[in-house]
């Protein structure tokens, strides 16, 4: 029933664009904004992307009533961080929420620098603008004591994504002269991967079975029902994470268990999915038009590059996710952009559709034939964890700067750099730096001027480690941000 709900809201929502525009008044009213982030969902598992699963029903209507973008790039690998510069419109070296691998105290194996508090949020934006802001969010790095909701005048933190669904009516329809900005935070498809409250679930339940399960998989079975993989979690004995052991080589994963953990994060997806639709339900309901933006903070690895995880990488993945933004009458229906774009742009795209002043990465010029960006870059920080037990390629940092179809992977240093052609080889699979290498110096002098240039627009940051309460942190490392037992 909810689900015809959601399509029959949707198909009116069409109704509305088809239309046609109405004629501009002299003075817009603000449009009510909901920013949506299906957390950790890569765009290649999509159906709204080419996946071949319908795993993602409500994204693809949404897509058919405003504009696709094909090719984004999040800004870093993992929550802290991407959030931070979807809020900021930053890149991690400027707006500071990011790994120090330069030093200060750790918490269960990370050592995280705070959200810069000279930087103004999104939500600061729009409340200064007169707006009500709203956030309701499962992941705990978005915890209000945390600090990257600065600027929600009401926050809203809930263990699952259900008790998110039963929440979002009254938050979205609460009375309130005010137009309002709504963020949602979806936790659904992030491990520990297991049956979501969509219509898809693992048709191999033995996987999670303790006592059927391959014996590889048991050390990182939750104890909580329904069970799910956790390969991120430290084993029962304390050891290195699941995630960890594969890329040291302590861990083989067969192809076919690989497929079944393909399998049940495409279950969580089309659970994240439907989580997406329950909201869009209560949006409708509440007969709200104004701007709606489906993103993804990062995505996940299944083995490509050595990873069954996110944090350590900066390579397809993990970094491209969904973006699709409808807006009845200030963006066209069925709309695809193929041109490659930062997610960072989000933050001034949103203020531009408000008609508020926004900053020059907005993607509206693009929607009317403008230029693509010059360059997307991106970076993955130094995970204590990962570098002391896996060491190797996982022992450093690592950045992405892509020209076009051009992408360079380097180290932070710029001391082991590869290139690929996305356009050729879109996994970035076949490293051609050896075979062009004035091509590699050329973009690896671009990589590091660019560096410079925001190390230098960043000026003087906060250098004092993230202040994360016990509780929280125990949270946090239930979802793997740990060291083994032996390295705390």
């Amino acid at each position: 029933m909810c689900r015809v709900r959601c399509f029959a809201a949707l198909l009116a929502f069409c109704a509305a664009l088809a239309c046609g525009p109405a004629p501009e008044p002299p003075a817009r009213a603000a449009p009510d904004v909901l920013l949506v982030v299906l957390d950790t969902v890569r765009a290649d598992r999509l159906s709204a992307y080419g996946h071949d699963r319908p795993t993602s029903p409500r994204l693809d209507a949404l897509a058919r009533l405003g504009v696709l973008f094909e090719d984004v790039t999040a800004p870093a690998p993992w929550t802290w961080p991407s959030h931070a510069s979807i809020f900021t419109g930053l890149p991690p070296a400027q707006h500071g929420a990011e790994l120090a691998s330069d030093g200060g105290v750790e918490r269960f194996g990370l050592s995280v620098r705070p959200l810069r508090g000279d930087v103004t949020t999104l939500a600061e934006r729009f409340r200064a603008a007169g707006y009500r802001t709203s956030a309701l969010v499962v992941n705990d790095w978005l915890h209000p004591e945390l600090g990257l909701l600065r600027g929600f005048e009401q926050t809203h933190h809930f263990d699952r994504d259900a008790a998110l669904i039963r929440a979002a009516p009254a938050v979205v329809a609460a009375a309130d002269p005010r137009p309002l900005f709504l963020f949602v935070n979806v936790m659904t498809a992030h491990s520990p991967f297991r049956d979501g409250p969509g219509p898809w679930a693992l048709p191999d339940r033995d996987f999670r079975d303790p006592e059927r399960a391959p014996a590889w998989v048991r050390p990182y079975l939750t104890e909580d029902l329904p069970r799910g993989v956790h390969l991120s979690q430290v084993d029962a004995g304390g050891g290195a994470s699941g995630a960890i052991r594969h890329a040291a080589g302590e861990l083989e994963v067969p192809p076919e268990d690989l497929e079944k953990l393909m399998a049940l994060y495409d279950a969580s997806i089309a659970g994240a999915d439907y989580v997406l639709g329950r909201v869009l339900d209560a949006w409708l309901d509440a007969q709200r038009a104004g701007v709606v933006a489906v993103t993804s903070d990062h995505g996940e690895g299944f083995g490509e590059h050595g990873m069954l995880d996110h944090r350590a990488s900066v390579y397809p993945e993990v970094l491209r996710v969904p973006l699709v933004i409808a807006a009845p009458d200030r963006l066209p229906a069925a709309r695809r952009v193929a041109a490659p774009v930062a997610l960072t742009s989000l933050h001034d795209t949103l203020l531009a559709l408000a008609g508020l002043p926004a900053g020059d990465a907005s993607l509206l010029p693009l929607l009317d034939g403008g230029p693509a960006p010059e360059h997307v870059t991106a970076s993955a920080g130094s995970d204590r964890a990962w570098a002391r037990h896996a060491g190797g390629r996982f022992a450093r940092g690592w950045r992405l700067y892509r020209r076009g179809n051009w992408a360079l992977v380097h180290d932070e240093r710029g001391g082991s750099a590869e290139l690929y052609h996305l356009g050729r080889d879109p996994g970035m699979t076949r490293d051609l730096a050896g075979a062009e290498p004035a091509r590699t110096a050329e973009l690896l002098d671009a990589s590091r001027a660019h560096q410079a240039r925001v190390g230098t627009e960043a000026g003087t940051r906060a250098t004092a480690a993230l202040d994360i309460p016990d509780g929280l942190a125990d949270r946090l490392r239930s979802l793997g941000y740990a060291a083994p037992a032996t390295e705390r």
